[in-house]
Protein backbone atom coordinates (compact mmCIF):
# COMPACT_ATOMS: atom_id res chain seq x y z
CA UNK A 1 0.00 0.00 0.00
CA UNK A 2 1.43 3.36 -1.06
CA UNK A 3 1.20 5.98 1.68
CA UNK A 4 2.73 8.84 -0.26
CA UNK A 5 4.78 9.73 -3.32
CA UNK A 6 7.41 12.45 -3.47
CA UNK A 7 9.71 13.70 -6.22
CA UNK A 8 12.53 11.38 -5.16
CA UNK A 9 10.90 8.83 -2.86
CA UNK A 10 7.86 6.66 -2.28
CA UNK A 11 6.51 5.68 1.12
CA UNK A 12 4.86 2.28 1.58
CA UNK A 13 2.99 0.63 4.40
CA UNK A 14 4.96 -2.46 5.46
CA UNK A 15 4.71 -5.17 8.11
CA UNK A 16 7.19 -6.74 10.46
CA UNK A 17 6.57 -10.41 9.70
CA UNK A 18 7.64 -11.55 13.16
CA UNK A 19 5.20 -9.29 15.03
CA UNK A 20 2.67 -8.13 12.43
CA UNK A 21 3.37 -4.51 13.42
CA UNK A 22 2.89 -1.92 10.69
CA UNK A 23 5.59 0.56 9.70
CA UNK A 24 6.14 3.18 7.02
CA UNK A 25 8.93 2.26 4.61
CA UNK A 26 10.43 5.21 2.75
CA UNK A 27 12.28 4.23 -0.43
CA UNK A 28 14.63 6.87 -1.80
CA UNK A 29 15.74 6.50 -5.42
CA UNK A 30 19.41 7.51 -5.28
CA UNK A 31 19.77 8.07 -9.02
CA UNK A 32 16.68 10.28 -9.17
CA UNK A 33 17.95 12.32 -6.22
CA UNK A 34 21.35 12.90 -7.78
CA UNK A 35 19.84 13.81 -11.15
CA UNK A 36 17.29 16.26 -9.79
CA UNK A 37 18.94 17.58 -6.62
CA UNK A 38 22.70 17.31 -6.60
CA UNK A 39 23.96 16.78 -3.05
CA UNK A 40 20.55 15.97 -1.56
CA UNK A 41 21.57 12.40 -0.73
CA UNK A 42 23.64 13.78 2.10
CA UNK A 43 20.44 15.07 3.72
CA UNK A 44 19.02 11.54 3.86
CA UNK A 45 22.24 10.22 5.36
CA UNK A 46 22.17 13.07 7.87
CA UNK A 47 18.55 12.32 8.79
CA UNK A 48 19.30 8.65 9.39
CA UNK A 49 22.32 9.46 11.52
CA UNK A 50 20.39 11.90 13.72
CA UNK A 51 17.28 9.72 14.11
CA UNK A 52 19.47 6.87 15.29
CA UNK A 53 20.56 9.11 18.16
CA UNK A 54 17.16 10.44 19.16
CA UNK A 55 14.65 8.63 21.35
CA UNK A 56 11.68 10.71 22.41
CA UNK A 57 7.91 10.09 22.51
CA UNK A 58 7.29 13.09 20.25
CA UNK A 59 9.97 12.40 17.64
CA UNK A 60 9.37 9.87 14.85
CA UNK A 61 11.06 6.54 15.60
CA UNK A 62 13.46 5.06 13.06
CA UNK A 63 13.12 1.29 13.26
CA UNK A 64 15.79 0.49 10.68
CA UNK A 65 17.67 1.90 7.70
CA UNK A 66 19.75 0.22 5.02
CA UNK A 67 21.17 1.09 1.63
CA UNK A 68 21.62 -0.71 -1.69
CA UNK A 69 23.35 0.43 -4.84
CA UNK A 70 20.21 2.18 -6.09
CA UNK A 71 18.07 2.91 -3.02
CA UNK A 72 18.02 4.05 0.58
CA UNK A 73 15.40 2.32 2.74
CA UNK A 74 14.08 3.95 5.92
CA UNK A 75 11.69 1.97 8.11
CA UNK A 76 9.82 4.41 10.36
CA UNK A 77 6.96 4.15 12.80
CA UNK A 78 3.66 4.80 11.07
CA UNK A 79 1.50 7.77 12.07
CA UNK A 80 -1.94 6.99 10.71
CA UNK A 81 -3.64 10.17 11.90
CA UNK A 82 -1.98 12.22 9.16
CA UNK A 83 -0.86 15.84 9.42
CA UNK A 84 -1.83 17.71 12.58
CA UNK A 85 -3.50 20.64 10.84
CA UNK A 86 -5.56 18.34 8.58
CA UNK A 87 -6.84 16.65 11.73
CA UNK A 88 -7.84 19.98 13.27
CA UNK A 89 -9.62 21.12 10.09
CA UNK A 90 -11.49 17.84 9.67
CA UNK A 91 -12.50 17.77 13.31
CA UNK A 92 -13.77 21.34 13.13
CA UNK A 93 -13.36 22.24 16.82
CA UNK A 94 -10.41 23.01 19.07
CA UNK A 95 -10.13 24.38 22.58
CA UNK A 96 -7.16 26.20 24.08
CA UNK A 97 -6.55 23.22 26.38
CA UNK A 98 -6.42 20.82 23.42
CA UNK A 99 -4.10 23.11 21.49
CA UNK A 100 -1.80 23.40 24.50
CA UNK A 101 -1.61 19.61 24.81
CA UNK A 102 -0.70 19.20 21.15
CA UNK A 103 1.94 21.91 21.23
CA UNK A 104 3.36 20.70 24.55
CA UNK A 105 4.57 17.51 22.89
CA UNK A 106 6.32 19.47 20.14
CA UNK A 107 8.00 21.80 22.65
CA UNK A 108 9.07 18.80 24.71
CA UNK A 109 10.71 17.22 21.65
CA UNK A 110 12.47 20.50 20.81
CA UNK A 111 13.79 20.90 24.36
CA UNK A 112 15.14 17.33 24.18
CA UNK A 113 16.73 17.85 20.75
CA UNK A 114 18.33 21.11 21.83
CA UNK A 115 19.75 19.47 24.95
CA UNK A 116 21.39 17.00 22.54
CA UNK A 117 22.82 19.87 20.49
CA UNK A 118 20.54 19.29 17.50
CA UNK A 119 18.48 21.93 15.68
CA UNK A 120 15.75 20.90 13.25
CA UNK A 121 15.75 23.99 10.97
CA UNK A 122 12.58 23.04 9.06
CA UNK A 123 9.82 22.87 11.63
CA UNK A 124 6.46 23.44 9.89
CA UNK A 125 2.92 21.97 9.82
CA UNK A 126 3.75 19.24 7.27
CA UNK A 127 6.42 17.94 9.62
CA UNK A 128 4.00 17.33 12.48
CA UNK A 129 2.09 14.05 12.31
CA UNK A 130 -0.56 12.77 14.68
CA UNK A 131 -1.32 9.26 15.85
CA UNK A 132 -4.49 7.45 14.78
CA UNK A 133 -6.13 8.03 18.17
CA UNK A 134 -5.02 11.71 18.09
CA UNK A 135 -3.22 11.34 21.41
CA UNK A 136 0.32 12.03 20.20
CA UNK A 137 1.98 14.55 17.89
CA UNK A 138 5.44 13.75 16.50
CA UNK A 139 8.10 15.70 14.61
CA UNK A 140 9.31 14.18 11.34
CA UNK A 141 11.75 15.02 8.51
CA UNK A 142 15.19 15.70 9.96
CA UNK A 143 16.92 16.17 6.59
CA UNK A 144 17.94 19.78 7.31
CA UNK A 145 18.85 19.28 10.96
CA UNK A 146 22.30 20.12 12.27
CA UNK A 147 24.34 19.14 15.31
CA UNK A 148 25.92 22.11 17.08
CA UNK A 149 28.45 22.28 19.86
CA UNK A 150 27.35 24.27 22.91
CA UNK A 151 27.16 28.00 22.12
CA UNK A 152 28.06 27.32 18.46
CA UNK A 153 26.00 28.82 15.64
CA UNK A 154 25.05 27.88 12.07
CA UNK A 155 25.12 30.04 8.94
CA UNK A 156 23.38 28.18 6.09
CA UNK A 157 20.28 29.92 4.75
CA UNK A 158 17.62 27.23 4.48
CA UNK A 159 14.17 26.22 5.63
CA UNK A 160 10.63 27.05 4.51
CA UNK A 161 9.25 30.50 3.83
CA UNK A 162 6.86 31.73 6.49
CA UNK A 163 8.70 29.86 9.24
CA UNK A 164 12.13 31.51 8.97
CA UNK A 165 13.36 33.44 12.01
CA UNK A 166 14.31 37.12 11.62
CA UNK A 167 18.00 36.41 12.22
CA UNK A 168 18.01 33.97 9.31
CA UNK A 169 16.34 36.53 7.04
CA UNK A 170 19.07 38.97 8.07
CA UNK A 171 21.58 36.35 6.85
CA UNK A 172 23.17 36.32 10.29
CA UNK A 173 24.57 33.30 12.10
CA UNK A 174 21.88 31.64 14.19
CA UNK A 175 21.29 29.16 17.00
CA UNK A 176 18.63 26.79 18.32
CA UNK A 177 16.39 29.83 18.70
CA UNK A 178 15.32 29.49 15.04
CA UNK A 179 13.38 26.34 16.00
CA UNK A 180 11.58 28.24 18.76
CA UNK A 181 10.55 30.93 16.27
CA UNK A 182 9.13 28.24 13.96
CA UNK A 183 7.28 26.74 16.94
CA UNK A 184 5.83 30.20 17.57
CA UNK A 185 4.57 30.43 13.98
CA UNK A 186 2.99 26.97 14.26
CA UNK A 187 1.43 27.92 17.60
CA UNK A 188 0.00 31.12 16.10
CA UNK A 189 -1.45 29.22 13.13
CA UNK A 190 -3.02 26.61 15.40
CA UNK A 191 -4.58 29.26 17.63
CA UNK A 192 -5.48 31.87 15.00
CA UNK A 193 -5.82 29.90 11.77
CA UNK A 194 -3.36 31.95 9.70
CA UNK A 195 0.29 32.95 9.39
CA UNK A 196 1.34 35.72 11.79
CA UNK A 197 3.48 37.48 9.17
CA UNK A 198 3.91 37.42 5.40
CA UNK A 199 6.30 34.78 4.11
CA UNK A 200 8.56 36.96 1.97
CA UNK A 201 12.09 35.53 2.39
CA UNK A 202 13.95 38.53 0.95
CA UNK A 203 16.96 39.75 2.90
CA UNK A 204 16.18 42.30 5.61
CA UNK A 205 18.17 44.38 8.10
CA UNK A 206 17.62 44.72 11.84
CA UNK A 207 15.57 47.89 11.54
CA UNK A 208 13.19 46.41 8.97
CA UNK A 209 12.93 43.21 11.07
CA UNK A 210 11.52 45.25 13.97
CA UNK A 211 8.93 46.76 11.65
CA UNK A 212 8.09 43.55 9.81
CA UNK A 213 7.56 41.29 12.81
CA UNK A 214 5.05 43.21 14.91
CA UNK A 215 2.70 40.67 16.47
CA UNK A 216 -0.97 41.38 15.80
CA UNK A 217 -3.99 39.13 16.19
CA UNK A 218 -6.84 38.70 13.68
CA UNK A 219 -10.26 39.96 14.69
CA UNK A 220 -11.63 36.42 15.07
CA UNK A 221 -8.94 35.55 17.64
CA UNK A 222 -9.61 38.36 20.09
CA UNK A 223 -10.94 35.87 22.64
CA UNK A 224 -7.52 34.26 22.99
CA UNK A 225 -6.52 34.19 26.64
CA UNK A 226 -3.82 36.61 27.90
CA UNK A 227 -1.66 33.60 28.79
CA UNK A 228 -1.77 32.29 25.22
CA UNK A 229 -0.88 35.73 23.87
CA UNK A 230 1.97 36.00 26.37
CA UNK A 231 3.42 32.69 25.17
CA UNK A 232 3.19 33.79 21.53
CA UNK A 233 4.98 37.02 22.39
CA UNK A 234 7.81 35.06 23.97
CA UNK A 235 8.13 32.59 21.10
CA UNK A 236 7.93 35.28 18.41
CA UNK A 237 10.42 37.67 20.00
CA UNK A 238 12.45 39.24 17.17
CA UNK A 239 15.59 39.16 19.34
CA UNK A 240 16.91 35.57 19.56
CA UNK A 241 18.81 36.44 22.75
CA UNK A 242 15.59 37.23 24.63
CA UNK A 243 13.32 34.77 22.82
CA UNK A 244 12.05 31.92 24.99
CA UNK A 245 14.09 28.75 24.89
CA UNK A 246 12.28 25.49 24.15
CA UNK A 247 12.54 24.53 27.82
CA UNK A 248 11.22 27.90 28.99
CA UNK A 249 8.30 27.53 26.56
CA UNK A 250 7.62 24.08 27.96
CA UNK A 251 7.52 25.56 31.48
CA UNK A 252 5.17 28.39 30.47
CA UNK A 253 1.87 28.24 32.43
CA UNK A 254 -0.24 28.07 29.26
CA UNK A 255 1.78 25.38 27.52
CA UNK A 256 2.10 23.34 30.71
CA UNK A 257 -1.69 23.12 30.73
CA UNK A 258 -2.10 24.93 34.03
CA UNK A 259 -4.12 27.85 32.65
CA UNK A 260 -5.23 26.81 29.13
CA UNK A 261 -9.03 26.74 29.28
CA UNK A 262 -10.94 23.72 28.00
CA UNK A 263 -14.01 25.95 27.68
CA UNK A 264 -12.39 28.54 25.42
CA UNK A 265 -13.19 27.26 21.94
CA UNK A 266 -11.05 28.65 19.13
CA UNK A 267 -12.16 29.97 15.75
CA UNK A 268 -8.95 28.71 14.12
CA UNK A 269 -10.35 25.47 12.58
CA UNK A 270 -12.69 27.52 10.37
CA UNK A 271 -9.93 29.93 9.34
CA UNK A 272 -7.51 27.05 8.78
CA UNK A 273 -9.86 25.45 6.26
CA UNK A 274 -9.44 28.51 4.03
CA UNK A 275 -5.79 29.26 4.81
CA UNK A 276 -4.28 25.75 4.82
CA UNK A 277 -3.03 25.70 1.19
CA UNK A 278 -0.88 28.79 1.71
CA UNK A 279 0.15 27.86 5.27
CA UNK A 280 1.75 24.66 4.04
CA UNK A 281 2.75 25.80 0.54
CA UNK A 282 5.95 24.01 -0.59
CA UNK A 283 8.01 27.18 -0.91
CA UNK A 284 11.54 26.51 0.28
CA UNK A 285 13.69 29.52 0.94
CA UNK A 286 16.64 30.40 -1.26
CA UNK A 287 19.01 33.34 -0.82
CA UNK A 288 17.38 35.14 -3.76
CA UNK A 289 13.76 34.20 -3.11
CA UNK A 290 11.27 37.01 -3.37
CA UNK A 291 7.50 37.26 -3.60
CA UNK A 292 5.25 36.34 -0.75
CA UNK A 293 2.03 35.00 0.58
CA UNK A 294 0.35 37.50 2.87
CA UNK A 295 -0.49 36.79 6.47
CA UNK A 296 -4.16 36.75 7.47
CA UNK A 297 -6.32 39.80 7.11
CA UNK A 298 -6.79 41.49 10.43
Amino acid sequence: QVLGVGSTSTCYRCLDRSTGQAFACKLIDKRAVEQKFKGLLEQFHNEISVLRQLRHPHIIFLKDAFETETRIHMVLEIMEGGELFDFVVNRGTLSEAEAARMLRGVASALAYMHSMGIIHRDLKPENLLISKDASTVKIIDFGLCKALEEHAQAKSFLGTRGYLAPEMLQRESYSKAVDVWALGVICFVLLCGCLPFDDDSSRINRKSAMAKFVLRFPRWAQNLSPHAKDLLGGLLDVNPATRLTAQAALDHPWLSGAVAAATNMLESPKALRQQLPRIRSPHYATPSAGGQFASCSR
